[in-house]
């Protein structure tokens, strides 16, 4: 079945393919531009994303089918048959059928090519048009059928079966109370994620400006720092005018400080700055005696 279905399409495009060049009218056209662009294009090789192949399903009711035999239950798929047989532009080229006994319901299937070998394209919409003119086929083909004797009936036109209309209704009302269930749904989950998407600002709001305040209160810590620095050396210059011992006094507790953190020998660095300490004391003493 595929392999013939291969066959077919490149016996159409060979044929397409072959196209004269008088297939296009170049009347019809303003410029040898746009007429060589049609003509190629009517060339061209069948889209290979077109539906050339469609399958119909023939299904009678139970009632009707079974109170015939085998052979009259043929007989009639047969008729039906050549219904779509001898309107190719409503049913497409039969490529085969099948007549299935094996369910409940005998019923035939029906593989037909959308491809015209007349024109060499596809007549799928043309085949299908809209659910109006699909309704109109199904009434055309069991008027059809039963020109060959057989008494069937349509089936119920859903546009005017009131049955229909009040299970379409039914069934919209439905379909609207879960799309409004569905709205409220969406619009409180919206909510709570605008409620979080707000409070995440604040938050990092809140941050922000923590880290802004907490900037300023270490730059002002080291302010005060500075100032706390320059404050102790001033007392430390004005006790060293009016007492020159405490300088002395002060070195001292500074040699004993950094021998005690730092790992050296405290001996060494006490005696060097005791020394040292005893020449300022001479000093002062001398100055004070010629005073």
């Amino acid at each position: 079945m595929d392999q013939a279905r291969r066959k077919s399409i490149k016996v159409v495009n060979q044929k397409r393919s072959e196209r004269p060049d008088d297939f296009v009218r170049r009347a019809d056209y303003s410029s040898e531009k746009s007429y060589k662009s049609a003509l190629n294009s009517a060339r061209r090789k069948l889209r290979k994303d077109g539906v050339d192949v469609i399958t119909s399903v023939v299904q009678p009711s139970a009632d009707f089918i079974n109170q015939f035999d085998r052979s009259q239950q043929i007989k009639f798929f047969h008729d039906c048959l050549d219904v779509m047989n001898s309107d190719r532009e409503t049913y497409g080229r039969t490529l085969a059928a099948v007549v299935h006994f094996d369910e409940n319901i005998p019923h035939m299937q029906v593989i037909s090519s959308t491809i015209s070998l007349q024109t060499l394209n596809f007549m799928t919409k043309k085949m299908f048009g809209n659910k109006t003119k699909m309704s109109r086929d199904q009434t055309k083909f069991v008027e059809a059928v039963q020109a060959k004797g057989w008494q069937v009936e349509r089936g119920l036109q859903r546009v005017n079966n009131p049955d229909y209309q009040n299970f379409k209704t039914e069934a919209e009302l439905k379909e609207l109370q879960v799309n409004r269930f569905t709205d409220e749904k969406i619009f409180q989950a919206e909510k709570v994620i605008n409620q979080a998407r707000l409070e995440q600002e604040k938050s990092l709001k809140f941050f922000k400006e923590s880290q802004n305040k907490l900037a300023d209160l270490e730059s002002k810590h080291q302010q005060f720092d500075k100032k706390v620095s320059k404050t102790k050396d001033l007392i430390d210059h004005i006790s060293d005018e009016i007492n020159p011992q405490s300088k002395i006094e002060r070195k001292l507790n500074l040699a004993v400080n950094f021998s005690s953190n730092h790992l050296y020998n405290p001996f060494e660095i006490s005696i060097e700055v005791f020394f040292k300490s005893l020449k300022s004391v001479k000093k002062s003493l001398k100055i004070g005696k010629m005073n």
